[in-house]
Order: structure tokens, then sequence, then C-alpha cells
């Protein structure tokens, strides 16, 4: 289980800063509690997906001269393309 760091320790062979989780062994839970170490439990970290008809914010070309447009990373030729580019959806896995 995880707790949640209350002031920098080292446990183990790793260093734990203010507000971190830190994965204890059973047996080591009241001691670094009573050092006043670690508090509570961190939430579990599970991967969270957007709904089904989630859209990202629509992306603003940025100019790069020559007639070359930057698009989310892509470059792309003319402003109308990448104009175009901007303004499609990504589905909910992140990609087109």
């Amino acid at each position: 289980m995880a707790y949640i760091a209350r002031k920098p320790f080292r446990y183990g062979s790793v260093v734990y800063m203010t507000g971190q989780a830190v994965p204890v062994a059973p047996d080591d839970v009241r001691m670094l509690q009573g050092q006043g170490k670690i508090s509570g439990t961190a939430p579990e970290t599970a991967s969270v997906k957007p709904p089904e008809n989630a859209m990202m914010p629509k992306a603003e070309p940025k100019h790069l001269g020559g007639g070359w447009y930057e698009v989310r990373g892509k470059k792309i030729q003319g402003k109308e393309r990448a104009e175009a580019e901007a303004s499609r959806p990504f589905d909910s896995e992140g990609t087109r």
C-alpha cells in the first residue's frame, strides 16, 4: 500500500519528497507514521480514460514562415490546410 510522505526522508535506497506516494511494507507503517514521515494512504492511480465523446480543444496553427504552419507538432504547408487540420478533433485515444 502507498502512503503520502509528510516530509523528505530516505526509505530503502530511495529519497521521497513531501507529497510523494511512498510504497511501504506493512511492517514499517506504524514506525514511519510514529516518526511523522508518512500519513494516510495515497489514492490509487488508475488510468483515467476520457469519455467516448470527449474532444480535445481546437489547436491554433503557429506560423513558421514561408507558408509553413505547425499544428499539434506537425508541419503543414498552406494556411488553409493548417486551419483545416487544427479544426479536426481528436478521437477518445488522442489520435485522428
